[in-house]
């Protein structure tokens, strides 16, 4: 499972092994200005996300690199029985949007909302 840290302008995903191992990189810094938003949604099924890109994993299906004509997404974490994950929207040259599955979900979602200075929808 991912960690999560906040420094005063920035927003910094910090994978763990399988996630790097599958994304291919052991992180993601994002500026406060690159963050759209943060919601707790239903999360939209592997046949919506797109094209997997990324190494699959034999014991977390979803995790993983995902492009469509329309963009890319990550998506980081397990659903575990659960239907929603938090959807980060960004912007960035290289991913549009982040899905985080998981019990850390509504936390981070919190955080992120209080971090851009926003309340949850």
């Amino acid at each position: 499972m991912a960690t999560f840290t906040f420094t005063k302008d920035t927003f910094r995903l910090n994978l763990s092994p399988a996630e790097s191992r599958a994304l291919e990189r052991p992180s993601l810094s994002l500026d406060k200005t690159r963050l759209i938003s943060a919601r707790l949604l239903e999360f939209p099924g592997k046949v919506t996300l797109g094209y997997r890109v990324s190494k699959p994993m034999l014991f977390n299906n979803l995790l993983g690199e995902y492009r469509t004509s329309a963009g890319t997404t990550l998506v980081l974490g397990k659903l575990k029985g659960s239907t929603e994950a938090l959807k980060i929207t960004i912007s960035h040259p290289g991913i549009d949007q982040i899905w985080v599955c998981g019990v850390q979900a509504l936390e981070l979602e919190e955080k992120l909302n209080q971090f851009l200075d926003k309340k949850p929808a």
